[in-house]
């Protein structure tokens, strides 16, 4: 997954279990790695070390205009890949992945009201319709 970004800039900090890493969070490998005056990859295996666990990130490796073009097609499909927590208590101390709680936000918010996407080649099914399934009546 280290080279599948293209750059170490791609490679967003989201979860840390050590609280000492913690200030990390939402930070790139590539500015990590600049602070720390290392290469990227040492700065991974350093924080994987560090944290003595798996360290969360989100790889940011698809064009916008990929996206844009991928959001119109009917067998295309928005949800989670991430579990949903609880938005209080003990649950605020970690981070979350971005889309823990679906991507719908962000096509609704960026693509269909910023930038005016238009999802009518979908076929009318809705984020929560199957990908290629047909219309309801």
């Amino acid at each position: 997954m280290f080279l599948l970004p293209g750059s170490p800039d791609n490679f967003l900090l989201v979860g840390f279990k050590n609280g000492a890493l913690k200030p990390l969070t939402g930070q790139t490998v590539g500015h990590v790695a600049a602070q720390r005056g290392t290469s990227p990859a040492d700065t991974i295996i350093d924080l994987v070390i560090e944290d003595d666990s798996r360290v969360g990130a989100v790889f940011h490796m698809m064009s916008e205009d990929n996206v844009r073009r991928e959001i119109g097609l009917p067998w295309v499909s928005f949800g989670s890949d991430a579990a949903s927590l609880a938005t209080e208590g003990v649950f605020l101390e970690s981070s979350l992945h971005p889309r823990a709680y679906g991507n719908v936000a962000r096509l609704l918010g960026r693509y269909v009201r910023d930038e005016r996407a238009d999802l009518a080649r979908r076929g009318g099914t809705s984020s929560g319709g199957a990908a290629g399934a047909e219309p309801e009546a």
